[in-house]
């Protein structure tokens, strides 16, 4: 049984305008193949693409499943950006698209200004 942990998303970056046609064509084909599918396939289910390179799921609160190998395989594809997580648990987690190398973003509690 595949248990589940939810975690929200928020990509902020988007497709290269002249890969968009590309990737529509690799994630279909990935749709398609039943023995090849790709672990992270869940990102690839609901998924459309602007003819401006923005990724809209509807649902950006689901289970978020293999999201390292999701950024393995968009990194060619993915302009600047981020793409960032938000656990059920309030845990922070995600990464940084930066002229074609990813970062790991790191998420820091420290205290600031005094407030009252």
């Amino acid at each position: 049984m595949l248990m589940g942990y939810y975690s929200s998303a928020d990509f902020d970056f988007r497709i290269n305008k002249n890969q968009v046609e590309d990737l529509r064509k690799e994630i279909e084909k990935m749709r398609l193949s039943e023995d090849k599918r790709p672990c992270f396939s869940n990102f690839l289910e609901d998924v459309k693409i602007s003819d401006d390179g923005y990724l809209d799921y509807g649902d950006y609160y689901q289970k978020w499943y293999d999201d390292e190998d999701f950024v393995r395989f968009i990194r060619d594809y993915a302009t600047n950006g981020t793409l960032k997580f938000c656990g059920e648990d309030s845990s922070e987690w995600g990464y940084e698209f930066s002229d074609g190398k990813v970062y790991r973003l790191e998420f820091v509690t420290q205290r600031g200004g005094l407030f009252l």
